[in-house]
């Protein structure tokens, strides 16, 4: 089941800023008094440009976001558009943990990855499509 939008920005607001309501606002740029009512039971969700705004501040999924914020058919047109594939909690993981490494240290792990891929068992499916492509 997934979370009211109010639900939602609550759950990302205790996450990224447990101690205020008004760090959360300011960093999403929108008035205190908006996020409030938003994050009432029943609030009225934010508008698309809002909705990617908590995206890109708390690095939610932005296609959960939307749907939260009842623009699931804008989320049906990004993923479209961009072919998007939400990441298993897997593969976010390595990629967080990636995400400090130095140039060096990326290019070695490419290669172990590309090797440990060499040696994957022939015939088991592959739940993620590797490419080259940025």
């Amino acid at each position: 089941m997934s979370l009211t939008f109010a639900a939602l920005l609550r759950q990302l607001q205790e996450t990224h800023y447990p101690d205020s309501v008004k760090a959360f606002a300011d960093a999403l740029e929108i008035e205190v008094a908006r996020v409030y009512r938003a994050m009432r039971p029943g609030g009225v969700p934010f508008d698309i440009h809002s909705c990617l705004k908590v995206a890109l501040v708390t690095g939610a999924d932005p296609l959960v976001v939307l749907r939260a914020g009842g623009k699931a058919h804008i989320a049906d047109q990004l993923e479209a558009l961009c072919e998007f594939r939400p990441m298993s909690p897997e593969m976010q993981a390595l990629v967080d943990a990636a995400s400090g490494l130095t140039a060096e240290q990326l290019q070695s792990l490419t290669q172990v990855v590309r090797h440990m891929e060499k040696r994957r068992p022939s015939g088991r499916p592959r739940s993620v499509k590797w490419s080259n492509a940025s």
